[in-house]
């Protein structure tokens, strides 16, 4: 993010082929949240940047299980909460949920929380 358009956002699909590799086990989806974090922080946010692991918790959405990581993110030039979920789908790769709120923006984080209550698993096809 660049300059004084400072918005949250909220990313979702598949895990990316790229980070595939990192999906194991439906049990252990940390290691795919890792590395959707790392990959967002090096497109995303200027370089320099560090997190700090805020919470975690499992997920429940609908049959499916997941997890969700929150993040406390500073960099050169900005702060931000970020926060990945990554949700089992049955299939080859699980669903990803990426939210990013600037510290600017920090009335907006009570809506991360309905994004999630409000998760659905929909099918391709």
């Amino acid at each position: 993010m660049v300059g004084d358009d400072l918005a949250a956002q909220v990313l979702t699909g598949p895990l990316p082929a790229k980070l595939a590799g990192r999906y194991t086990s439906p049990d252990d989806l940390e290691p795919v949240i890792k590395a959707v974090v790392v990959d967002a922080r090096k497109r995303l946010y200027a370089d320099g940047n560090k997190v700090r692991k805020i919470a975690q918790q499992s997920l429940k959405v609908g049959d499916s299980t997941g997890r969700l990581i929150a993040y406390s993110l500073t960099s050169p030039t900005e702060k931000a909460t970020v926060v990945a979920a990554a949700i089992n789908t049955g299939g080859d790769v699980p669903a990803i949920v990426f939210m990013s709120v600037p510290a600017e923006g920090k009335a907006l984080l009570p809506d991360v929380n309905t994004v999630v209550k409000r998760l659905r698993l929909i099918s391709q096809g």
